[in-house]
């Protein structure tokens, strides 16, 4: 088990590395201003809004409200619960200086913001594929987001994404077995 404890050791100080590059970037206003707005837009109330839109628009726009509310019925428990269970602190608990984030709660590990805006994706490319295709930028700087503003770190982020893929896919390929 020694090799166990290498290897997280490593990942660890990679983790970190990449974390204060990307952190870093937050010393220039314009990319700490921009960091901050793509945090907040991936807020919950947004997806709600986007949906509800598309809801009024079409029977996919429903089709695509139900599909996203079932899982974030069913994400958010689980992510909760992976919160609590990895109780890893935020990197915010590393900075000297100013932050540009307050938490809600202490742990970072995963990301639930890029948890939910790569669910919303991922299911909007379900019903809509050219929107999705077109926003899926905005998710990837949803992520890199929070690690500018130092809510997270690397490695919180991109199990989020995947978090937030795999939830999609396993909610779709259950729904088409029956």
């Amino acid at each position: 088990m020694v090799w166990l404890t290498a290897l997280q050791e490593t990942a660890l100080r990679v983790d970190l590395s990449w974390f204060a590059r990307i952190h870093r970037l937050n010393q220039r206003r314009w990319i700490a201003f921009s960091a901050e707005c793509f945090s907040r837009s991936g807020d919950g109330y947004w997806y709600v809004l986007f949906g509800l839109l598309l809801m009024l628009h079409s029977a996919d726009g429903q089709s695509f409200f139900a599909a996203c509310a079932a899982i974030f019925l069913f994400e958010r428990p689980l992510y909760w619960w992976l919160k609590n269970k990895f109780k890893r602190a935020r990197p915010t608990a590393l900075l000297v200086q100013k932050k540009l984030f307050v938490a809600q709660d202490e742990f970072s590990f995963p990301s639930g913001h890029t948890c939910a805006a790569f669910i919303f994706i991922t299911c909007l490319s379900y019903y809509y594929p050219m929107i999705a295709l077109c926003l899926l930028p905005w998710a990837c700087a949803v992520g890199i987001s929070r690690v500018v503003v130092g809510a997270h770190y690397v490695s919180d982020v991109c199990v989020g994404a995947l978090l937030g893929i795999t939830f999609v896919e396993t909610f779709f390929l259950i729904h088409s077995a029956f």
